[in-house]
């Protein structure tokens, strides 16, 4: 919600209005999105579980008939990457 006069009255009352789909709106939207991901953050930093995942199973090649794609392999050669993302450091 943006709080604003109508469009056809610049000057007039301002009210609580819905967000444009447009570009007009975009910082008011990227203002509500930053907050909402800081408050999950927030949420998610007062969680205090230590129980990991545990992939056993390694993700191989698919073909959807489309395009061919690699999925990551938890056990295997990516398992320092996801490490070094799960540390929270790339904020």
């Amino acid at each position: 919600m943006s709080f604003a006069a109508k469009k056809a009255d610049p000057r007039g009352k301002k009210s609580w209005r819905v967000l444009r789909g447009g570009v007009a709106d975009l910082y008011r939207r990227a203002e509500i999105s930053q907050r909402a991901a800081e408050r999950y953050l927030d949420a998610l930093a007062g969680v205090d579980e230590q129980t990991t995942l545990g992939f056993d199973r390694t993700a191989g090649q698919r073909d959807t008939g489309k395009a061919r794609s690699t999925g990551v392999t938890s056990a295997g050669e990516d398992r320092a990457l996801l490490a070094a993302v799960s540390r929270g450091e790339f904020t």
